[in-house]
């Protein structure tokens, strides 16, 4: 289905004009997903993320175990991303994962300066008196 989307809302190969992209939460790609979960930890840490107390997703992200990927970053510090607490687990983590993604495209559509806000020229120059 993804590769569906990609064909159909992506204009050629070009990934920074990319609407739709692959991001694979399985184990190939576990640091990749670290850095994800580690942005999102930092965003709620530092206060550019929260959420409006929705009850599902609370639950999801409460349910949410942190598994080691057995490598550190670039700091030291051992990498990990999340699962749940046993594979056969009725505790659902899906919407905290989809909060975790959703938080890395806002981050990656603002390297690419998609979605920036620009001051108003009213805000840059200052008050104009006549």
């Amino acid at each position: 289905m993804i590769n569906e989307w990609c064909g159909k809302y992506n204009d050629g190969d070009e990934p920074s004009k990319a609407r739709v992209v692959k991001w694979y939460t399985n184990a190939s790609s576990s640091r990749k997903l670290s850095t994800a979960v580690l942005a999102f930890v930092n965003g709620i840490a530092d206060g550019s993320l929260s959420h409006d107390g929705h009850e599902g997703l609370a639950r999801h992200v409460a349910n949410a175990q942190k598994r080691p990927i057995g490598t550190k970053d670039e700091k030291g510090q051992p990498m990990w991303t999340i699962q749940k607490e046993r594979p056969d687990s009725p505790k659902k983590i899906d919407a905290a994962m989809a909060a975790i993604l959703s938080w890395q495209a806002r981050q990656d559509a603002r390297a690419l300066g998609i979605g920036t806000v620009e001051a108003s020229p009213y805000e840059t120059r200052g008050f104009l008196s006549l």
